[in-house]
């Protein structure tokens, strides 16, 4: 009975449109509300618990340390001293995104928040040169 509320359910919100993420927590709550298996107080504490995390806090804030380096001038500058590094080379703007990115890391400590912060400015800066937007993005991607 609960296999069946939980796959009828989630094959109707897949069919009115709702995203994956939303239609799989929907029908896996409404399965639980419905069949009883599991106590509603469970089910909220094991919500709010699983995102009580320290590991999980430190993203955003090191997304955001990457955002205030880059209003802070930060990333202009390390990109800057990348280009006179390696700018001169073939290819040279893709390799500035690279040590760029990897200076950056460095800093940070941070995959996330070096993308939030040399991102914005060189995948632009890319597109400009000439470099396709979806080859800038996997450059800065893979980086």
């Amino acid at each position: 009975m609960g296999i069946t509320i939980l796959f009828v359910s989630f094959l109707i919100l897949l069919l009115i449109g709702m995203p994956i993420a939303f239609a799989l927590g929907i029908s896996s709550v409404l399965t639980v509300l419905v069949t009883g298996v599991v106590p509603t107080g469970y089910l909220t504490q094991t919500m709010f618990g699983s995102v009580d995390s320290y590991p999980l806090l430190a993203v955003p804030l090191f997304v955001l340390s990457g955002v205030i380096m880059e209003y802070g001038g930060l990333s202009r500058r390390l990109i800057d001293a990348a280009k006179a590094f390696v700018g001169h080379i073939t290819g040279g703007l893709p390799a500035v995104a690279l040590l760029a990115t990897a200076v950056f890391a460095m800093l940070s400590g941070s995959g996330p928040a070096t993308v939030a912060a040399i991102g914005g400015i060189m995948i632009p800066a890319m597109i400009r040169e000439g470099y396709s937007r979806p080859y800038s993005a996997a450059v800065l991607a893979t980086a």
